[in-house]
């Protein structure tokens, strides 16, 4: 369930739990299926709370061995994790664009900080754009050294938060995006780590993988 939906409509929930239950009869004996997400960026309204909390409800019928998660919102004034939504999920999912949409890095610490969520959190999006090949300062839009910049802020902010317990950047290659029309984006989201060519990577492609390396060192499992 993503943007503008309906939620006070009865046929579209009776839609979403059809569309729900196929994917989890469908997926449900999947190895690589770790966690159920059932939504993204939704506002919190209490029709959207009811219709959220009924497919909640239906995952875990159809399928009691896995987390229930979905994207929450945060309060951009108060900077906190605040979504009612969080209730009734396993596992709150967070996206934020701290560093790029909104330029100050520096809020991410304070939201964390302020959000006391008492559940596992998943940052499901964060990063930031950059054309693969322009190199410029770490302040410089678009360039590899500003995406490389904002990953290694970020990965330190969040790697520090004893109850974020994963991370999923936006995202692994380039991909189409018709709104995106400036002269570095030219009709894609440039936030992969990986250009549209699935094989050139960017500086930011070495600091997940730097990353990653050291969390697996440190967990003793390398």
């Amino acid at each position: 369930m993503y943007w503008a939906i309906d939620f006070s409509n009865p046929a579209v929930l009776a839609d979403a739990e059809n569309q729900v239950s196929e994917l989890v009869l469908r997926d449900r004996n999947q190895a690589s299926v770790a966690i159920w997400s059932i939504g993204n960026e939704n506002p919190d309204t209490d029709e959207r709370y009811s219709f959220m909390s009924r497919l909640a409800g239906l995952v875990r019928s159809l399928d009691g061995t896995r987390p229930v998660s979905a994207a929450c919102l945060v309060d951009h004034e108060k900077l906190a994790i605040r979504d009612r939504l969080a209730d009734v999920l396993d596992i709150i999912g967070v996206n934020e664009y701290y560093g790029w949409y909104d330029p100050d890095i520096e809020k991410l610490p304070r939201v964390l900080e302020n959000s006391r969520p008492g559940k596992p959190v998943v940052v499901c999006e964060f990063g930031a754009d950059a054309r693969a090949g322009f190199r410029g300062r770490a302040d410089e839009l678009f360039s590899e050294d500003m995406q490389a910049r904002v990953l290694e802020r970020q990965l330190e902010i969040i790697g520090a938060c004893p109850f974020v317990k994963g991370l999923s950047p936006w995202i692994l290659y380039d991909f189409r995006s018709p709104r995106r029309i400036n002269r570095f984006q030219e009709g894609f989201n440039r936030k992969g780590l990986v250009d549209t060519d699935r094989v050139t990577t960017k500086k930011a492609f070495g600091v997940l993988r730097d990353f990653y390396a050291h969390s697996a060192g440190a967990s003793g499992t390398a």
